[in-house]
């Protein structure tokens, strides 16, 4: 650089040369970017080629091919390419599994979301290698620097590495139903890219001196180095300093060059450029400001509280440009006259921010620019004749006012306007047009040049204050208008403001008496429109002697109501409702035995809508910006719990179909739904199970949903049976639904079923208190008041000795028999009474037919059925409870049919009844600590807890 620096100094140089030598001082500082270009492969999705009939057939795709460098140009040719209608979010575009925003460039998708992926031996490059055949492997082989494995495909890449393509995987938005992949909608930029200004262009500073005299002649050869070298230079502080105090001549040099550029159109953006360069230079008088100020209160303290700084202009400056003068100033205000700059607005509003920071170095030219402006500034003559040339002024000294930095220098240009005149002259007329002064022309530019002159200079807000316009400013700035006064007022009045206490009180003061005076005129408005509909105030309350025909005929709706439209079955008896769910997958393998079964748990926050209403609300939220998704915006709807599914419910007139229908796309929701091996009443059966499981080992209900309690899982229960209860009445054949209820028989009957002890599995014990509580479980769904009864007794003596670890596991951990047994009666407990309000026969009219027959279970086992006959090997016989009354298919038949009528007929009593099972359970079940005080809030006999303590002995 120093070099370059020297060569450009030499006398004689043509412009040939000199540009050369600036063309590589600028490489120099600021290398140029290579272009990088990647391979793409574009492919429609699996499950949806019969959909989508064309494809991509010229893959791999340059990332140049398309019309842009976006995501969004590549969704733009395949949808040209396959015959799609190019609309907004007709298709996505999926990377590495995840959803790409397309206002994403496709590089930085490339950089960020795929090349990460490369690195897996099992990953998706290998996926697109085996895309790509042969094509592959030849780009691959002509690949410098990456070194493969065959065996393990493993690489070391390195910048090459784009040559490797990106898969791309097109779908159409929301046919496969709700997406559940992760979206990418921003990427940030590389912190190794954003460089210290100070760092990236400390060797610049050598150049200034010659980059200046080289300025002195513009040249369109020269001009586009010259300018990009200078802004180099003054991205450095000590180069912005050494232009203000050192080499001020070169400031003026940059501002002939400006103004030269300004003579002709054709220099524009020579101009331009400039323009920006010595703002930036001045912007140091402002930064100077904050720093005086600072060291100034460090040494004398903080100003009396509402006292006005006297002789601020005073000041003394420590950079004065006598190089700049006021020739520079009027030859700018002689350009803002030619019509094609005024056709620039960004062009006038530099010239006017690098005029407000120039009059910094020398502020007695800031008189210059107030007399250039001030005959613009006849407010009445403004309102009698709107002229577009007056506009244009009143712009421009609006910019002017509006830039001026706020400090020591800036109220010296502040306190210069003020004894123009420029402040009065402005309040009078605000305050001579009181309530007309919305409507006024001159109204909109009053305002901003008033806010940019009083922002942190104290006598220009006592002036204001003096003149009693506050008050119609804060009646103006609540208003609204098509000339935007009623902000332009607020900024007005934070202004004022800035610095200065005394009147900030004022202010909050006259606001929080219109508050309370709005607030009146409120309630005498209220209580007008009370008393003509014949209403009265008696103590606190309100009362009305008149009759509203046809209010006898409408009812009130009971729980069961829709969050949406706040109607339930009264008023649409026959829409389907459902409440809001969160379905979890889990592995239960241990109970029945094999290692990789998935089955399903289930929580909610109960609450309810319409299939209708959710129908139509996600409707609406894909019409939104940024849009929702389905369960984005389901969740804030559930209570902002999360949810993932909508479980239907039967209602007492809605059609069994229809019912039908809605079950069948609860299941078609569950996302995992292909992992399921077992039948959907066994796994029905398990998540019921896991469900009352949570109440009894007193588990979080809210731990992955983030909401939900005992309450609305308690409310849960009733309609998770009515869909077991659906599938078993649903099952494919006869002997399918008859093996069902045999299997529940033999486990209800059989101890064997469950043994204490068992060589099979790794945990007999607890494969068989498994299987146990599950017939606790169906018992709810296929047994009888009168039955359970009498098997309830023996069921919790087995549960207690299946509970009880065995002899082998007690000499490893010491047993604590009454944390062991806590769950079982807490479960056994709840399961006694839920049997009473689902056990009760209510409108059922249908008798029971008790008939003997044998059921046998049948040579082929379901898993659910491996489950339950497991360890049969080796058992320990047992002293249980005597046995009830076997059932017989007929009764399990009838029992469905009952609880199946009760379960829809009759769901506000049940849920009722809930409440009170659930307030029993908090109240007198939970605080129980000892094993006697169980016994006598379930009326257990203690002879029963006497077997268990010998057994447990």
């Amino acid at each position: 650089m120093k070099a370059y620096a020297q060569a450009l100094s030499q006398k004689n140089l043509d412009k040939r040369t000199t540009v050369f030598i600036l063309e590589q001082m600028c490489l120099i500082v600021r290398p140029k970017q290579q272009e990088k270009e990647c391979l793409l492969i574009l492919r429609k999705s699996r499950s949806q080629e019969e959909y989508i009939r064309g494809s991509m057939n010229k893959n791999p795709y340059s990332s140049r091919a398309f019309e842009g460098t976006l995501m969004a140009h590549v969704k733009d040719k395949i949808c040209r390419d396959v015959g799609l209608p190019n609309e907004a979010n007709m298709i996505e575009l999926l990377v590495n599994g995840k959803i790409i925003n397309q206002q994403l460039p496709i590089l930085k998708v490339y950089e960020k979301v795929w090349k990460p992926t490369l690195m897996d031996p099992a990953g998706p490059m290998a996926v697109a290698l085996e895309v790509l055949g042969d094509l592959g492997e030849m780009q691959l082989a002509s690949l410098g620097g990456i070194n493969i494995d065959e065996d393990s495909l493993i690489m070391d890449m390195d910048e090459q590495s784009l040559s490797l393509p990106m898969i791309v995987t097109y779908r159409l938005t929301g046919l496969d139903g709700e997406a559940t992949e992760d979206v990418v909608d921003t990427i940030p930029d590389d912190e190794k890219q954003q460089r210290d200004p100070e760092e990236e262009f400390a060797d610049v500073h050598l150049s200034l001196k010659v980059i200046v005299f080289n300025c002195s002649d513009v040249d369109h050869r020269l001009a586009e180095k010259l300018i990009k070298m200078l802004e180099f230079c003054c991205k450095l502080k000590s180069t912005r300093r050494y232009l203000l105090e050192k080499y001020p001549t070169a400031l003026a040099k940059i501002l002939n060059n400006i103004i030269v550029a300004l003579d002709s159109q054709l220099t524009l953006d020579i101009a331009k450029s400039l323009l920006g360069t010595i703002i930036t230079v001045f912007s140091e008088f402002s930064k100077e400001d904050v720093k005086e100020k600072k060291v100034k209160e460090s040494k004398h303290g903080k100003r009396e509280k509402g006292r006005v700084s006297v002789d601020e202009k005073l000041i003394p400056t420590t950079t004065e440009l006598s190089t700049i003068s006021s020739t520079h100033l009027e030859k700018f205000l002689v350009h803002l006259e030619k019509p094609y700059i005024r056709e620039e607005t960004e062009l006038v509003e530099n010239i006017m921010r690098m005029l407000s920071s120039l009059v910094l170095s020398k502020t007695g030219l800031s008189m210059i620019i107030i007399r250039a402006f001030k005959k613009y500034l006849s407010w009445k003559d403004i309102d009698a004749d709107e002229s577009k040339e007056r506009d244009f002024f009143l712009k421009c000294f609006v910019l002017f006012s509006t830039n001026i930095p706020v400090g020591p220098r800036g109220n010296i240009i502040r306190d210069f306007c003020l004894t123009q005149g420029i402040v009065d002259s402005a309040t009078s007329h605000l305050r001579i047009s009181k309530a007309k002064s919305m409507e006024k022309h001159s109204t909109p530019f009053i305002l901003q040049i008033l806010a940019g002159l009083c922002k942190g200079f104290k006598k220009a807000q006592q002036a204001i204050l003096d003149s009693k316009i506050i008050g119609l400013l804060h009646k103006i700035e609540g208003r609204a208008s098509n000339n935007r006064v009623g902000p332009m007022a607020e900024s007005l009045l934070q202004a004022l403001e800035l610095n200065n206490p005394s009147v900030k009180e004022y202010i909050e003061s006259l606001r929080h008496k219109t508050k309370l005076r709005k607030k009146k005129i409120a309630n005498k408005r209220r209580r007008a429109v009370l008393k003509k509909m014949g209403f009265k105030r008696q103590k606190n309350r309100l009362t009305a002697n008149m009759k509203i025909a046809g209010l006898e005929s409408l009812g009130k709706e009971n729980r069961f109501k829709c969050m949406v439209c706040q109607e339930g079955y009264d008023f649409k008896p026959r829409s389907t409702m459902g409440f809001y769910v969160f379905n979890k997958e889990v592995a239960i393998g241990d109970l029945i035995g094999a290692e990789d079964e998935i089955g399903l748990t289930s929580v909610t926050h109960f609450n309810m809508i319409h299939y209708t209403c959710h129908e139509e609300a996600v409707r609406a939220d894909a019409k939104l910006k940024p849009m929702k998704r389905e369960w984005e915006g389901a969740t804030i709807r559930n209570s902002h719990t999360l949810c993932n599914n909508l479980f239907p419910m039967l209602g007492p007139d809605i059609n069994v179909n229809d019912y039908a229908v809605k079950v069948e796309k609860y299941w078609r929701d569950i996302p995992f739904r292909s992992s399921f091996q077992m039948s959907r009443v066994e796994i029905m059966i398990e998540d019921l199970r896991l469900l009352l499981a949570r109440f009894a080992y007193e588990e979080s209900f809210s731990e992955f949903a983030k909401g939900g309690g005992k309450e609305s899982n308690m409310n849960f229960i009733p309609f998770m049976i009515q869909m077991t209860l659906h599938f078993t009445k649903r099952l494919s054949s006869n002997s399918e639904r008859i093996r069902t209820f045999k299997s529940f028989i033999n486990c209800l009957t059989d101890v064997n079923a469950a043994p204490r002890n068992g060589s099979s599995g790794e945990n007999p014990d607890q494969d068989a208190l498994d299987v146990s509580e599950g017939v606790l479980v169906e018992s709810l769904l296929f047994l009888p008041s009168e039955y359970w009864k009498s098997w309830k007794y023996n069921l919790l003596e087995r549960l207690f000795i299946q509970a009880i670890p065995s002899e082998n596991d007690v000499k490893k951990e010491k047993r604590d028999i009454k944390a062991i047994l806590r769950p079982v009666f807490l479960l056994w407990g709840l399961i006694d009474k839920l049997h009473g309000p689902l056990g009760s026969v209510r409108s059922f009219k249908t008798k029971m037919m008790e008939k003997k027959d044998t059921l046998a279970l049948p040579e082929s086992s379901s898993p659910l059925e491996k489950m339950k006959g497991l360890a049969k090997a080796k058992t320990v016989k047992q002293n249980y409870a005597p046995p009830g009354k076997t059932p017989n298919q007929e009764v399990i038949m009838w029992t469905v049919a009952q609880r199946q009528h009760v379960l829809q007929r009759h769901q506000q009593e049940i849920l009722d009844d809930l409440q009170k099972i659930l307030k029993f359970f908090n109240d007198e079940l939970l605080p129980c600590s000892e094993l006697e005080q169980y016994c006598k809030a379930l009326g257990v006999d203690l002879q029963l807890l006497e077997k268990v303590k010998e057994i447990s002995s």
